[in-house]
Protein backbone atom coordinates (compact mmCIF):
# COMPACT_ATOMS: atom_id res chain seq x y z
CA UNK A 1 0.00 0.00 0.00
CA UNK A 2 1.36 3.97 -0.16
CA UNK A 3 3.36 4.82 2.03
CA UNK A 4 0.61 7.87 3.40
CA UNK A 5 3.01 11.25 5.09
CA UNK A 6 6.48 10.98 4.26
CA UNK A 7 8.78 10.58 7.21
CA UNK A 8 11.63 11.80 5.67
CA UNK A 9 10.03 14.90 5.14
CA UNK A 10 8.94 15.03 8.50
CA UNK A 11 12.56 14.48 9.82
CA UNK A 12 13.95 17.25 7.37
CA UNK A 13 13.01 19.58 9.51
CA UNK A 14 15.00 18.17 12.66
CA UNK A 15 18.15 17.32 9.43
CA UNK A 16 18.34 20.97 8.85
CA UNK A 17 18.62 22.29 12.17
CA UNK A 18 21.48 20.26 12.53
CA UNK A 19 23.48 20.41 9.54
CA UNK A 20 23.08 24.04 9.71
CA UNK A 21 24.96 23.73 13.26
CA UNK A 22 27.69 21.58 11.59
CA UNK A 23 28.47 23.34 9.09
CA UNK A 24 28.59 26.93 11.16
CA UNK A 25 31.08 24.65 13.43
CA UNK A 26 33.52 23.67 10.67
CA UNK A 27 33.10 27.45 9.03
CA UNK A 28 34.05 28.45 12.64
CA UNK A 29 37.22 26.11 12.58
CA UNK A 30 38.12 27.51 8.85
CA UNK A 31 38.13 31.00 10.38
CA UNK A 32 40.77 30.43 12.36
CA UNK A 33 43.02 28.66 9.77
CA UNK A 34 43.37 32.10 7.32
CA UNK A 35 45.30 31.67 4.11
CA UNK A 36 48.67 33.93 3.64
CA UNK A 37 50.56 33.75 6.86
CA UNK A 38 53.84 33.37 6.61
CA UNK A 39 54.20 30.06 8.51
CA UNK A 40 57.47 28.16 7.80
CA UNK A 41 59.80 25.41 9.57
CA UNK A 42 61.05 27.90 11.37
CA UNK A 43 58.06 29.12 13.01
CA UNK A 44 55.31 26.47 12.95
CA UNK A 45 56.30 25.36 16.75
CA UNK A 46 55.39 28.71 17.90
CA UNK A 47 52.46 29.02 15.34
CA UNK A 48 51.37 25.56 16.53
CA UNK A 49 51.18 26.85 20.42
CA UNK A 50 49.29 29.56 19.68
CA UNK A 51 46.68 27.61 18.05
CA UNK A 52 46.63 25.29 21.14
CA UNK A 53 45.66 28.58 23.25
CA UNK A 54 42.97 29.95 20.53
CA UNK A 55 41.15 26.92 21.35
CA UNK A 56 39.64 27.76 24.83
CA UNK A 57 38.17 30.71 23.19
CA UNK A 58 36.80 28.71 19.94
CA UNK A 59 35.18 26.18 22.95
CA UNK A 60 32.79 29.06 23.95
CA UNK A 61 32.02 29.87 20.28
CA UNK A 62 31.16 26.34 19.91
CA UNK A 63 28.99 25.92 22.86
CA UNK A 64 27.06 29.45 21.79
CA UNK A 65 26.92 28.11 17.93
CA UNK A 66 25.11 25.03 19.59
CA UNK A 67 23.12 26.53 21.94
CA UNK A 68 21.92 29.27 19.40
CA UNK A 69 20.84 27.01 16.57
CA UNK A 70 19.58 23.92 18.10
CA UNK A 71 17.24 24.55 19.80
CA UNK A 72 13.96 22.39 18.68
CA UNK A 73 10.77 23.74 20.82
CA UNK A 74 8.66 20.50 22.11
CA UNK A 75 5.87 21.00 20.80
CA UNK A 76 7.45 21.10 17.31
CA UNK A 77 9.09 17.59 18.10
CA UNK A 78 5.81 16.21 18.94
CA UNK A 79 3.78 17.49 15.82
CA UNK A 80 6.11 16.17 13.94
CA UNK A 81 5.56 12.51 16.12
CA UNK A 82 1.65 13.04 15.91
CA UNK A 83 1.58 13.54 12.21
CA UNK A 84 3.17 10.18 11.60
CA UNK A 85 1.75 8.42 15.02
CA UNK A 86 -1.85 9.22 13.57
CA UNK A 87 -0.85 8.40 10.14
CA UNK A 88 -4.47 6.30 9.94
CA UNK A 89 -5.38 4.49 7.08
CA UNK A 90 -9.61 5.88 7.37
CA UNK A 91 -10.31 3.64 4.21
CA UNK A 92 -9.58 0.78 6.41
CA UNK A 93 -11.83 2.69 9.22
CA UNK A 94 -14.78 3.07 7.13
CA UNK A 95 -15.06 -0.14 5.51
CA UNK A 96 -14.58 -1.97 9.38
CA UNK A 97 -17.76 0.19 10.16
CA UNK A 98 -20.09 -0.61 7.04
CA UNK A 99 -19.71 -3.99 7.11
CA UNK A 100 -21.37 -4.00 10.58
CA UNK A 101 -18.82 -6.22 12.31
CA UNK A 102 -17.31 -3.50 14.33
CA UNK A 103 -18.50 -0.49 15.60
CA UNK A 104 -14.82 2.03 15.81
CA UNK A 105 -14.89 5.75 17.25
CA UNK A 106 -12.91 8.06 15.09
CA UNK A 107 -13.10 10.21 17.86
CA UNK A 108 -11.23 8.50 20.37
CA UNK A 109 -9.38 6.66 17.67
CA UNK A 110 -7.84 10.43 17.01
CA UNK A 111 -7.12 10.69 20.82
CA UNK A 112 -6.24 7.44 22.18
CA UNK A 113 -4.66 7.63 25.15
CA UNK A 114 -1.98 4.78 25.32
CA UNK A 115 -0.97 6.03 21.78
CA UNK A 116 -0.16 9.61 23.18
CA UNK A 117 1.54 7.78 25.89
CA UNK A 118 3.67 6.45 22.99
CA UNK A 119 4.09 9.58 21.73
CA UNK A 120 4.77 11.28 24.62
CA UNK A 121 7.67 8.49 24.96
CA UNK A 122 9.12 8.76 21.28
CA UNK A 123 9.41 12.32 22.81
CA UNK A 124 11.74 11.80 25.47
CA UNK A 125 13.89 9.38 23.75
CA UNK A 126 14.50 11.68 20.57
CA UNK A 127 15.15 14.55 22.82
CA UNK A 128 17.62 12.31 25.02
CA UNK A 129 19.29 11.85 21.41
CA UNK A 130 19.18 15.81 20.64
CA UNK A 131 21.39 16.37 24.10
CA UNK A 132 23.38 13.08 23.59
CA UNK A 133 24.41 15.20 19.62
CA UNK A 134 24.56 18.59 21.32
CA UNK A 135 27.26 17.41 24.15
CA UNK A 136 28.84 14.84 21.65
CA UNK A 137 28.94 17.84 19.47
CA UNK A 138 31.63 19.72 21.56
CA UNK A 139 33.92 16.94 22.08
CA UNK A 140 33.77 16.39 18.37
CA UNK A 141 34.22 20.80 17.72
CA UNK A 142 37.59 19.87 19.93
CA UNK A 143 38.25 16.79 17.99
CA UNK A 144 38.06 18.41 14.22
CA UNK A 145 39.84 21.42 15.68
CA UNK A 146 42.66 19.53 16.55
CA UNK A 147 42.90 16.74 13.26
CA UNK A 148 43.12 20.01 11.45
CA UNK A 149 45.75 21.69 13.61
CA UNK A 150 48.12 18.17 13.80
CA UNK A 151 47.62 17.95 10.42
CA UNK A 152 48.45 20.79 9.33
CA UNK A 153 51.71 21.55 11.27
CA UNK A 154 52.67 18.23 10.45
CA UNK A 155 52.72 18.73 6.50
CA UNK A 156 54.52 22.65 7.59
CA UNK A 157 57.29 21.10 9.64
CA UNK A 158 58.06 18.11 7.30
CA UNK A 159 58.34 20.42 4.87
CA UNK A 160 56.36 18.04 2.78
CA UNK A 161 53.73 21.50 1.49
CA UNK A 162 53.91 24.93 1.82
CA UNK A 163 51.29 26.39 4.72
CA UNK A 164 48.65 27.63 2.76
CA UNK A 165 48.26 23.84 0.32
CA UNK A 166 48.75 22.19 4.39
CA UNK A 167 45.69 24.47 5.90
CA UNK A 168 43.78 23.90 2.50
CA UNK A 169 43.94 19.97 2.42
CA UNK A 170 43.17 19.93 6.27
CA UNK A 171 40.30 21.95 5.94
CA UNK A 172 38.99 19.63 2.94
CA UNK A 173 39.26 16.90 5.05
CA UNK A 174 37.47 18.62 7.78
CA UNK A 175 34.42 19.26 5.50
CA UNK A 176 34.73 15.47 4.21
CA UNK A 177 34.47 13.95 7.78
CA UNK A 178 32.18 16.77 9.60
CA UNK A 179 32.09 16.79 13.11
CA UNK A 180 32.36 13.07 14.42
CA UNK A 181 29.50 12.66 17.19
CA UNK A 182 29.61 8.99 17.01
CA UNK A 183 31.60 5.89 16.35
CA UNK A 184 30.36 2.36 16.06
CA UNK A 185 33.44 -0.55 15.06
CA UNK A 186 32.25 -2.52 12.47
CA UNK A 187 32.44 -6.71 12.13
CA UNK A 188 36.00 -6.15 9.81
CA UNK A 189 37.37 -4.33 12.73
CA UNK A 190 37.30 -0.45 11.48
CA UNK A 191 35.62 2.14 13.14
CA UNK A 192 32.98 4.34 11.36
CA UNK A 193 32.52 7.45 12.51
CA UNK A 194 29.41 9.72 11.45
CA UNK A 195 29.05 13.38 11.75
CA UNK A 196 26.42 15.70 13.06
CA UNK A 197 23.90 15.30 10.48
CA UNK A 198 24.15 11.63 9.32
CA UNK A 199 23.73 10.85 13.25
CA UNK A 200 20.52 12.80 13.42
CA UNK A 201 19.05 11.79 10.42
CA UNK A 202 19.63 8.31 10.87
CA UNK A 203 18.19 8.26 14.66
CA UNK A 204 15.46 10.67 14.51
CA UNK A 205 14.33 8.55 11.14
CA UNK A 206 14.47 5.38 13.32
CA UNK A 207 12.42 6.82 16.24
CA UNK A 208 9.99 8.16 14.48
CA UNK A 209 9.24 5.22 12.13
CA UNK A 210 9.38 2.62 15.43
CA UNK A 211 7.03 5.25 17.65
CA UNK A 212 4.56 4.89 14.09
CA UNK A 213 4.61 0.91 14.16
CA UNK A 214 4.47 1.02 18.22
CA UNK A 215 1.13 3.36 17.50
CA UNK A 216 -0.44 1.32 14.84
CA UNK A 217 0.11 -1.94 17.55
CA UNK A 218 -1.52 -0.61 19.86
CA UNK A 219 -4.03 1.38 17.39
CA UNK A 220 -5.15 -2.71 16.12
CA UNK A 221 -4.91 -3.77 19.38
CA UNK A 222 -7.72 -0.88 20.35
CA UNK A 223 -10.17 -1.33 17.02
CA UNK A 224 -9.77 -5.35 16.87
CA UNK A 225 -8.04 -5.56 13.75
CA UNK A 226 -6.09 -8.80 13.50
CA UNK A 227 -3.52 -8.10 11.18
CA UNK A 228 -1.26 -5.12 10.05
CA UNK A 229 -0.41 -4.10 6.27
CA UNK A 230 3.21 -3.08 5.54
CA UNK A 231 3.54 0.51 3.44
CA UNK A 232 5.72 -0.23 -0.14
CA UNK A 233 7.71 2.22 -1.66
CA UNK A 234 10.03 1.36 -4.88
CA UNK A 235 13.16 1.92 -3.42
CA UNK A 236 13.65 -0.58 -0.55
CA UNK A 237 16.27 -2.25 0.48
CA UNK A 238 17.11 -5.23 -1.23
CA UNK A 239 19.07 -8.50 -0.46
CA UNK A 240 19.73 -11.73 -1.72
CA UNK A 241 18.71 -13.56 1.96
CA UNK A 242 15.23 -13.28 1.24
CA UNK A 243 14.15 -12.50 4.91
CA UNK A 244 13.88 -9.70 7.24
CA UNK A 245 16.71 -7.96 5.80
CA UNK A 246 15.63 -8.15 2.56
CA UNK A 247 13.08 -5.28 2.75
CA UNK A 248 11.58 -5.38 -0.75
CA UNK A 249 11.04 -9.22 -0.04
CA UNK A 250 8.06 -8.51 2.66
CA UNK A 251 7.13 -4.91 1.71
CA UNK A 252 3.54 -4.18 0.64
CA UNK A 253 2.13 -7.58 2.41
CA UNK A 254 -0.25 -8.35 4.96
CA UNK A 255 0.72 -10.15 8.45
CA UNK A 256 -1.14 -11.80 11.36
CA UNK A 257 0.03 -9.74 14.68
CA UNK A 258 -1.12 -13.23 16.35
CA UNK A 259 -0.06 -16.78 14.55
CA UNK A 260 -0.17 -16.79 11.57
CA UNK A 261 -2.12 -19.08 8.44
CA UNK A 262 -1.36 -19.95 4.87
CA UNK A 263 -2.60 -16.60 3.35
CA UNK A 264 -1.48 -14.34 5.99
CA UNK A 265 2.22 -14.87 7.65
CA UNK A 266 3.04 -14.18 11.53
CA UNK A 267 4.19 -10.07 11.53
CA UNK A 268 7.15 -10.28 14.07
CA UNK A 269 8.48 -13.45 12.87
CA UNK A 270 8.87 -12.21 8.84
CA UNK A 271 9.64 -8.18 9.23
CA UNK A 272 11.75 -8.41 13.06
CA UNK A 273 10.67 -5.31 14.18
CA UNK A 274 12.91 -4.22 16.72
CA UNK A 275 15.94 -5.46 14.40
CA UNK A 276 18.02 -2.89 13.46
CA UNK A 277 17.81 -5.10 9.88
CA UNK A 278 14.54 -5.78 10.42
CA UNK A 279 11.07 -3.24 10.01
CA UNK A 280 12.09 0.09 12.03
CA UNK A 281 15.70 -0.58 11.62
CA UNK A 282 18.10 1.67 10.78
CA UNK A 283 16.97 4.05 7.33
CA UNK A 284 14.04 1.67 7.35
CA UNK A 285 11.28 4.22 6.11
CA UNK A 286 8.11 1.22 6.26
CA UNK A 287 5.11 1.94 8.13
CA UNK A 288 1.52 -0.41 9.13
CA UNK A 289 -1.73 0.03 8.84
CA UNK A 290 -4.60 -1.87 10.73
CA UNK A 291 -6.24 -4.56 8.46
CA UNK A 292 -8.76 -6.58 8.75
CA UNK A 293 -8.97 -10.14 7.42
CA UNK A 294 -12.32 -10.97 7.42
CA UNK A 295 -13.65 -7.89 4.93
CA UNK A 296 -10.29 -6.13 3.91
CA UNK A 297 -8.79 -6.10 0.93
CA UNK A 298 -4.92 -5.80 0.47
CA UNK A 299 -3.99 -2.49 -1.02
CA UNK A 300 0.42 -3.90 -2.56
CA UNK A 301 1.01 -2.80 -5.63
CA UNK A 302 3.72 -5.91 -6.04
CA UNK A 303 6.10 -4.05 -6.73
CA UNK A 304 8.50 -5.76 -9.28
CA UNK A 305 11.92 -6.72 -7.48
CA UNK A 306 14.17 -5.79 -10.49
CA UNK A 307 12.49 -3.08 -11.09
CA UNK A 308 12.67 -1.86 -7.08
CA UNK A 309 16.14 -3.33 -6.78
CA UNK A 310 17.16 -0.80 -9.73
CA UNK A 311 15.01 2.21 -7.96
CA UNK A 312 17.16 1.32 -4.49
CA UNK A 313 20.60 1.88 -6.88
CA UNK A 314 19.49 5.42 -8.45
CA UNK A 315 18.05 6.43 -5.26
CA UNK A 316 21.71 5.59 -3.36
CA UNK A 317 22.98 7.46 -6.57
CA UNK A 318 21.03 10.27 -5.56
CA UNK A 319 22.06 10.18 -2.13
CA UNK A 320 25.64 10.31 -3.57
CA UNK A 321 25.37 13.30 -5.69
CA UNK A 322 23.16 14.84 -2.62
CA UNK A 323 26.63 14.46 -0.16
CA UNK A 324 29.08 15.65 -3.20
CA UNK A 325 26.78 18.69 -3.44
CA UNK A 326 27.14 19.79 0.14
CA UNK A 327 30.59 19.30 -0.05
CA UNK A 328 31.39 21.31 -3.02
CA UNK A 329 29.16 24.32 -1.21
CA UNK A 330 30.75 23.50 2.44
CA UNK A 331 34.13 24.26 0.76
CA UNK A 332 33.30 27.28 -1.49
CA UNK A 333 32.17 28.59 2.02
CA UNK A 334 35.44 27.64 3.96
CA UNK A 335 37.34 29.58 0.77
CA UNK A 336 35.31 32.35 1.61
CA UNK A 337 36.05 32.60 5.14
CA UNK A 338 40.23 32.04 4.64
CA UNK A 339 40.88 34.19 1.72
CA UNK A 340 41.38 30.88 -0.62
CA UNK A 341 40.39 32.41 -3.68
CA UNK A 342 41.78 29.50 -5.71
CA UNK A 343 39.58 27.05 -3.58
CA UNK A 344 36.96 28.82 -4.32
CA UNK A 345 37.13 28.83 -8.11
CA UNK A 346 37.74 25.53 -7.85
CA UNK A 347 34.70 24.31 -6.16
CA UNK A 348 32.53 26.74 -7.84
CA UNK A 349 33.96 25.33 -11.08
CA UNK A 350 33.16 21.53 -9.78
CA UNK A 351 29.76 22.47 -8.47
CA UNK A 352 28.35 24.00 -11.67
CA UNK A 353 29.75 20.96 -13.21
CA UNK A 354 28.00 18.73 -10.38
CA UNK A 355 25.00 20.25 -10.91
CA UNK A 356 24.79 19.90 -14.44
CA UNK A 357 25.20 16.06 -14.25
CA UNK A 358 22.92 15.75 -11.43
CA UNK A 359 20.02 17.57 -13.50
CA UNK A 360 20.72 15.53 -15.93
CA UNK A 361 20.72 12.30 -14.29
CA UNK A 362 17.26 13.31 -12.07
CA UNK A 363 16.23 14.09 -16.24
CA UNK A 364 16.89 11.15 -17.71
CA UNK A 365 15.77 8.48 -14.96
CA UNK A 366 12.55 10.74 -13.86
CA UNK A 367 13.67 11.67 -10.52
CA UNK A 368 12.38 14.26 -8.35
CA UNK A 369 15.60 16.28 -6.74
CA UNK A 370 15.36 17.28 -3.22
CA UNK A 371 16.93 20.54 -2.75
CA UNK A 372 16.45 20.61 1.07
CA UNK A 373 18.97 17.85 1.67
CA UNK A 374 21.60 19.96 -0.92
CA UNK A 375 21.48 22.83 1.64
CA UNK A 376 24.06 23.38 3.90
CA UNK A 377 23.59 26.19 6.37
CA UNK A 378 20.39 28.90 7.43
CA UNK A 379 20.62 32.24 9.04
CA UNK A 380 18.50 31.39 11.95
CA UNK A 381 18.61 33.64 14.76
CA UNK A 382 18.42 33.14 18.76
CA UNK A 383 14.88 33.79 18.47
CA UNK A 384 13.94 31.85 15.69
CA UNK A 385 16.65 29.05 15.58
CA UNK A 386 13.79 26.28 14.53
CA UNK A 387 12.01 26.54 12.03
CA UNK A 388 8.70 26.66 12.54
CA UNK A 389 6.52 23.41 10.85
CA UNK A 390 4.29 25.73 9.10
CA UNK A 391 5.36 28.62 6.55
CA UNK A 392 7.97 30.42 7.55
CA UNK A 393 7.13 33.92 6.41
CA UNK A 394 3.45 33.20 6.56
CA UNK A 395 2.67 31.71 10.10
CA UNK A 396 4.71 34.81 11.43
CA UNK A 397 2.73 37.52 9.62
CA UNK A 398 -0.30 35.92 10.48
CA UNK A 399 0.49 35.62 14.04
CA UNK A 400 0.93 39.43 14.29
CA UNK A 401 -2.25 40.71 12.87
CA UNK A 402 -6.02 40.93 13.89
CA UNK A 403 -8.83 40.67 12.31
CA UNK A 404 -10.00 44.33 11.48
CA UNK A 405 -9.66 44.97 7.87
CA UNK A 406 -7.74 47.98 7.01
CA UNK A 407 -9.40 49.36 4.34
CA UNK A 408 -6.47 51.24 2.57
CA UNK A 409 -4.40 47.64 2.77
CA UNK A 410 -7.53 45.93 1.29
CA UNK A 411 -7.50 48.92 -1.61
CA UNK A 412 -3.41 48.27 -2.04
CA UNK A 413 -4.35 44.36 -2.26
CA UNK A 414 -6.88 44.65 -4.24
CA UNK A 415 -5.37 47.41 -7.07
CA UNK A 416 -2.25 45.15 -7.02
CA UNK A 417 -4.53 41.95 -7.83
CA UNK A 418 -6.07 43.89 -10.99
CA UNK A 419 -2.44 44.85 -12.13
CA UNK A 420 -1.43 41.23 -12.06
CA UNK A 421 -4.89 40.10 -13.78
CA UNK A 422 -4.15 42.55 -16.33
CA UNK A 423 -0.91 41.32 -17.58
CA UNK A 424 -1.50 37.68 -16.88
CA UNK A 425 -5.05 36.76 -16.24
CA UNK A 426 -4.80 34.81 -19.56
CA UNK A 427 -2.76 32.18 -17.49
CA UNK A 428 -4.63 32.47 -14.48
CA UNK A 429 -7.25 29.33 -13.93
CA UNK A 430 -11.05 31.12 -13.65
CA UNK A 431 -11.96 31.44 -9.94
CA UNK A 432 -9.43 29.58 -8.24
CA UNK A 433 -6.72 31.94 -6.71
CA UNK A 434 -8.19 31.82 -2.95
CA UNK A 435 -4.95 32.61 -0.91
CA UNK A 436 -4.46 33.35 2.49
CA UNK A 437 -1.41 33.72 5.38
CA UNK A 438 -1.22 31.03 7.58
CA UNK A 439 -3.57 28.09 8.48
CA UNK A 440 -6.51 30.11 8.51
CA UNK A 441 -9.80 29.04 7.99
CA UNK A 442 -11.73 29.36 4.35
CA UNK A 443 -15.61 29.69 4.97
CA UNK A 444 -17.02 32.08 2.72
CA UNK A 445 -17.80 34.35 5.34
CA UNK A 446 -14.58 35.04 6.31
CA UNK A 447 -13.38 36.04 2.42
CA UNK A 448 -13.73 39.11 1.29
CA UNK A 449 -14.17 39.70 -2.88
CA UNK A 450 -11.16 40.87 -4.33
CA UNK A 451 -12.80 40.39 -8.52
CA UNK A 452 -14.02 37.67 -10.21
CA UNK A 453 -10.88 35.93 -10.34
CA UNK A 454 -9.38 36.55 -6.97
CA UNK A 455 -10.22 36.32 -2.84
CA UNK A 456 -8.69 37.37 -0.28
CA UNK A 457 -9.07 36.30 3.47
CA UNK A 458 -9.89 38.78 5.89
CA UNK A 459 -7.94 37.97 8.23
CA UNK A 460 -4.85 39.00 7.17
CA UNK A 461 -6.25 42.43 6.44
CA UNK A 462 -5.29 44.16 9.67
CA UNK A 463 -2.91 47.43 10.70
CA UNK A 464 -1.58 48.12 7.32
CA UNK A 465 1.57 49.36 8.81
CA UNK A 466 2.69 46.52 11.11
CA UNK A 467 1.30 44.39 7.82
CA UNK A 468 4.68 45.96 5.93
CA UNK A 469 6.82 46.19 8.71
CA UNK A 470 6.28 42.36 9.44
CA UNK A 471 6.95 41.79 5.44
CA UNK A 472 10.02 44.26 5.95
CA UNK A 473 11.10 42.20 8.88
CA UNK A 474 11.03 38.63 7.15
CA UNK A 475 13.00 40.36 3.92
CA UNK A 476 15.48 41.54 6.70
CA UNK A 477 16.38 38.07 8.06
CA UNK A 478 16.13 36.42 4.32
CA UNK A 479 12.71 34.63 5.03
CA UNK A 480 10.65 36.38 2.12
CA UNK A 481 12.66 38.35 -1.28
CA UNK A 482 13.58 41.60 -1.32
CA UNK A 483 11.43 43.98 -3.12
CA UNK A 484 10.99 47.56 -3.17
CA UNK A 485 6.57 47.28 -3.07
CA UNK A 486 6.12 44.66 0.06
CA UNK A 487 2.35 44.41 -0.18
CA UNK A 488 2.40 43.58 -3.74
CA UNK A 489 4.68 41.10 -2.97
CA UNK A 490 2.78 38.76 -1.07
CA UNK A 491 0.39 39.03 -3.85
CA UNK A 492 2.95 38.46 -6.28
CA UNK A 493 3.78 35.42 -4.42
CA UNK A 494 0.14 34.27 -4.43
CA UNK A 495 -0.63 34.63 -8.08
CA UNK A 496 2.67 33.05 -8.62
CA UNK A 497 1.09 29.46 -7.55
CA UNK A 498 -1.97 29.94 -9.30
CA UNK A 499 0.49 30.97 -12.76
CA UNK A 500 1.87 27.73 -12.13
CA UNK A 501 -0.92 25.56 -12.93
CA UNK A 502 -2.72 28.09 -15.39
CA UNK A 503 0.76 27.92 -17.15
CA UNK A 504 0.70 24.62 -17.39
CA UNK A 505 -2.90 24.42 -18.66
CA UNK A 506 -1.99 26.57 -21.82
CA UNK A 507 1.19 25.21 -22.23
CA UNK A 508 0.13 20.81 -22.46
CA UNK A 509 -3.92 22.27 -23.83
CA UNK A 510 -5.23 20.65 -20.18
CA UNK A 511 -7.92 23.25 -19.15
CA UNK A 512 -8.60 21.18 -16.07
CA UNK A 513 -5.29 19.82 -14.45
CA UNK A 514 -4.80 20.07 -11.33
CA UNK A 515 -1.35 21.18 -9.29
CA UNK A 516 -0.31 17.13 -8.66
CA UNK A 517 -0.54 17.43 -12.65
CA UNK A 518 1.42 20.25 -13.10
CA UNK A 519 4.36 19.19 -10.47
CA UNK A 520 6.58 17.91 -12.88
CA UNK A 521 6.73 20.75 -15.25
CA UNK A 522 6.92 23.67 -12.10
CA UNK A 523 9.91 21.19 -11.02
CA UNK A 524 11.25 20.58 -14.73
CA UNK A 525 11.12 24.28 -14.97
CA UNK A 526 13.22 25.83 -11.76
CA UNK A 527 15.45 22.76 -12.40
CA UNK A 528 16.35 24.70 -15.89
CA UNK A 529 15.87 28.23 -13.82
CA UNK A 530 18.95 27.06 -11.55
CA UNK A 531 21.14 25.46 -14.24
CA UNK A 532 20.58 28.53 -16.55
CA UNK A 533 21.02 30.86 -13.17
CA UNK A 534 24.24 28.89 -12.25
CA UNK A 535 26.00 29.89 -16.20
CA UNK A 536 24.74 33.25 -16.53
CA UNK A 537 26.44 34.39 -13.09
CA UNK A 538 29.04 32.33 -12.22
CA UNK A 539 30.29 35.06 -9.54
CA UNK A 540 27.14 34.90 -7.67
CA UNK A 541 25.89 32.60 -4.61
CA UNK A 542 25.35 28.86 -5.19
CA UNK A 543 22.57 29.18 -1.90
CA UNK A 544 19.02 29.74 -3.42
CA UNK A 545 18.98 31.07 0.48
CA UNK A 546 21.19 33.71 -0.20
CA UNK A 547 20.33 34.32 -4.07
CA UNK A 548 16.62 34.28 -3.96
CA UNK A 549 15.34 33.17 0.20
CA UNK A 550 15.08 30.67 2.65
CA UNK A 551 11.54 30.34 1.86
CA UNK A 552 12.32 29.79 -1.58
CA UNK A 553 14.85 27.37 -1.18
CA UNK A 554 12.03 25.06 0.49
CA UNK A 555 10.98 23.65 -2.49
CA UNK A 556 10.25 24.48 -6.72
CA UNK A 557 6.69 25.47 -5.71
CA UNK A 558 7.90 27.83 -3.28
CA UNK A 559 10.72 28.49 -5.36
CA UNK A 560 8.84 29.44 -8.54
CA UNK A 561 6.77 32.18 -6.59
CA UNK A 562 8.97 33.58 -4.52
CA UNK A 563 11.02 34.37 -7.95
CA UNK A 564 8.04 35.39 -9.56
CA UNK A 565 7.31 37.74 -6.61
CA UNK A 566 10.78 39.26 -7.00
CA UNK A 567 10.98 39.74 -10.63
CA UNK A 568 7.27 41.19 -10.99
CA UNK A 569 7.92 43.63 -7.74
CA UNK A 570 11.51 45.08 -7.57
CA UNK A 571 13.10 47.60 -9.64
CA UNK A 572 16.36 45.93 -9.63
CA UNK A 573 15.49 42.43 -9.76
CA UNK A 574 18.60 39.92 -8.21
CA UNK A 575 20.37 37.52 -10.53
CA UNK A 576 17.95 34.74 -9.68
CA UNK A 577 15.32 36.25 -10.50
CA UNK A 578 16.29 38.16 -13.71
CA UNK A 579 16.96 35.07 -14.72
CA UNK A 580 13.73 33.60 -13.76
CA UNK A 581 11.91 36.48 -15.40
CA UNK A 582 13.76 36.00 -19.06
CA UNK A 583 12.82 31.88 -18.81
CA UNK A 584 9.47 33.08 -17.93
CA UNK A 585 8.45 35.45 -20.79
CA UNK A 586 9.85 32.61 -22.83
CA UNK A 587 6.95 30.24 -21.49
CA UNK A 588 4.68 32.99 -21.91
CA UNK A 589 5.31 33.72 -25.74
CA UNK A 590 4.01 30.25 -26.43
CA UNK A 591 1.04 31.32 -25.31
CA UNK A 592 -1.90 31.96 -27.58
CA UNK A 593 -3.51 35.04 -25.71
Amino acid sequence: MENGIDIDELIEYFVGIYRNVETRLILKIAESFKQYEEINLGNSMAWYLRKLEELGGLNNDAIEIISEYSNIPKKDVIKVLKRAGYDIDFETIKLANASGKYNIDIDKLLNSKKVNEIIENSYKEINNTFRLIKTKAQEGFNDAYMNVLNESYTSIATGVVDYNTAISNALKDLVKSGITVTSYKQKNGTIRNYSIESTVRRDSLTAVVQMQIRSELERAKEIGADCVEVSEHIDARVTDTFDYRDHSWWQGKVYKLEGSNSKYPNFQETCNFGDVQGIGGANCRHKIFSFFSDIDIPKGKNIDREENKKAYELSQQQRMYERKIRGYKKNIEVGKVTNDERKIKTYNDKFKELNKEYSDFCTKNNLKRHYERERIIEQYSKTNSARNLETLGKTSITRNLNNAIDDELKQDLFLNTNDYLNKYGNVIPEKEIIWKLGNLPTRNEEMVLANEKFYINKNIIGDKNRFVKIIEHNQKIGNLVKTDNPIKQIVGHEVGHRIQIGLFRKLYNKPFANRSESDAWVESFMSNVVDEYYIRFPGESLLIDEALSKYGASDYFEMFSEAFSEYTCSLNPRPFATTFGIMLEKELEKVIW
